[in-house]
């Protein structure tokens, strides 16, 4: 396990969690969690290498969790089928010959990504589901701490 993400230190502890919680209503509680403490668990136990930069936790989820897999779906990136296990180098490159694919090299080298960092892939390891059963759990205590405010919890009700 890599103790880096973005090549800075991921720390993960009861302030985060508490930030969230005491978010007013429902999508202020996800945007919230989200980025923070639901991601920067994958990051700190799946671990990330070779990242080139030092970005902060948010900008680091916008890199490699919105900005890369768009690349990637959109061709900016090419990845071989063939990468060796365990090796520490990335087995992307760029392909900026395409006209909207300039940014994609500045994302490079591509980190590597442990099994539970990775969004594909993440299910393997065992951690994934009591990580994801506690996400649910801190909903359910942030839903009883605003009990008032069922059931829509800041949804628009339907009539």
């Amino acid at each position: 396990r890599s103790p880096l993400s973005c090549g800075a230190p991921t720390v993960l502890g009861r302030a985060e969690w508490q930030l969230c919680a005491n978010m007013p209503d429902y999508m202020l509680w996800y945007t919230c969690i989200t980025p923070t403490v639901h991601t920067w668990a994958h990051s700190l136990i799946g671990g990330v290498w070779n990242a080139s930069t030092r970005l902060g936790r948010l900008a680091c989820y916008a890199e490699y969790s919105v900005v890369l897999p768009k690349l990637f779906t959109d061709g900016c990136i090419k990845c071989s089928s063939s990468h060796e296990l365990g090796s520490t180098q990335s087995a992307c490159k760029p392909q900026a010959d395409k006209p909207f694919c300039a940014e994609a090299n500045l994302l490079f080298p591509v980190p590597i990504f442990g099994d539970f960092a990775d969004a594909w892939t993440s299910p393997n390891d065992p951690i994934f589901f009591a990580h994801h059963a506690n996400v649910d759990r801190h909903l359910m205590l942030w839903q009883i701490r605003h009990r008032t405010k069922a059931p829509s919890y800041g949804f628009p009700q339907w009539r």
